[in-house]
């Protein structure tokens, strides 16, 4: 129903917050849904502030102080549309043209009436910035879903799952690798499987294609931790070629992973009692030192199956690069300058490691 806001704080003659007071209101006439005799009561807050919602209608207005236990009456007035009162001192003093219960009645239902028309035009409002949000879905919505995990309909959409992607892939067991080749198919095979970079193994394969004859595939191993590739042409699969990284290649140690009399560098003879050997290397800084199996080393010619030194021991030499290491043997006797010569382990575990 139609209500006009009152609020603010009132004081007593001593400037003082009037912190208990009462103000009734009871209402002298019979508007919209509000019966005459109606009362409202409101107490002054500790704040000395008060606010109320009061109703159109003839109000008898009374007040009483926290000191004194009766109200006293201050008039009636008439509550409408007509009235500028913001707070109670000012409906005290308001200046209101005299009108009739029907009157104040009639400016209620008007006032609803507008309460009404407003409110309908801010949910208009709403209800059409709410439609222009709705987002427009384009030709998506009236597509179809692929019906299997590797349909190749065309213009079909991809599900979760669909050529293994978002979920574990296509499952392969017992099945040849060579038969997926649909693009962009991500999978996983077993030790079953045929036809995959290691036999007996368990990995995931990722294949792409440029066409239905030709494309690429890379392959992971969960069972030795490798990598491999291969490309089809023609309808043919060419081998798998593995790849070399740092679990399965360590190009700063030589030796200790071969057999026994494994080679690990070659050289020449400086002289008669030095022995210059050279390990290829790829740094980009400069060794700073070697590690090396004490007395671990032969020296043999290439051309002789019969060792010249054993248990040698091998030291890096200054002039050595990012390139190559330069290892000298010392000490040694009977030497002529230049002959080629070869270092090689005396044990399967003994190697010389590089170090940056």
């Amino acid at each position: 129903m139609a209500f006009i806001t009152l609020a603010g704080k009132i004081r007593d003659p001593n400037s003082d917050l009037s912190i208990g007071d009462q103000i009734r209101f009871t209402q002298q006439s019979t508007t919209g849904e509000t019966l005459p005799g109606a009362v409202s009561v409101i107490t002054i807050s500790v704040l000395g502030t008060y606010s109320v919602n009061l109703q159109y209608g003839l109000v008898l207005v009374e007040y009483r102080s926290a000191k004194n236990p009766n109200f006293r009456s201050l008039g009636i007035k008439t509550v409408n549309s007509n009235n500028p009162a913001t707070s109670i001192p000012e409906l005290l003093t308001a200046t209101v043209p005299v009108s009739s219960a029907d009157l104040i009645a009639f400016q209620a239902i008007l006032a609803d009436a507008v309460t009404a028309k407003n409110a309908a035009v801010t949910a208009e409002t709403g209800a059409v910035a709410a439609l222009d949000a709705i987002p427009t879905y384009g030709t998506a919505a009236t597509q179809d879903v692929t019906t299997n995990k590797q349909d190749t309909t065309e213009g079909r959409l991809l599900k979760v799952g669909d050529y293994g992607l978002g979920l574990i892939g296509l499952s392969l067991q017992s099945t040849d690798l060579d038969a997926f080749v649909l693009g962009g198919t991500a999978s996983f095979y077993t030790n079953t499987t045929t036809n995959t970079p290691v036999a007996g193994t368990y990995g995931v394969q990722w294949y792409s294609a440029l066409s239905t004859e030709s494309g690429g595939a890379m392959a992971v191993s969960t069972s030795n931790q490798s990598a491999y590739f291969r490309t089809r042409n023609s309808s043919s699969f060419n081998p798998w070629y593995e790849f070399y990284h740092s679990n399965n290649t360590n190009f700063n140690v030589f030796g200790g992973l071969a057999s026994y009399d494994d080679v690990v560098a070659v050289g020449v003879a400086a002289s008669a009692t030095l022995a210059v050997f050279y390990l290829p290397i790829s740094g980009i800084t400069f060794p700073s030192s070697i590690t090396a199996t004490a007395l671990g080393f032969a020296i043999r010619r290439p051309s002789h199956g019969v060792d010249l030194f054993n248990n040698v021991s091998v030291t890096m030499a200054s002039s050595s690069s990012n390139k190559l290491c330069v290892l000298h043997v010392t000490g040694l006797s009977g030497l002529t300058a230049f002959d080629a010569l070869e270092l090689k382990t005396e044990l399967t575990a003994n190697k010389i490691t590089v170090n940056f």
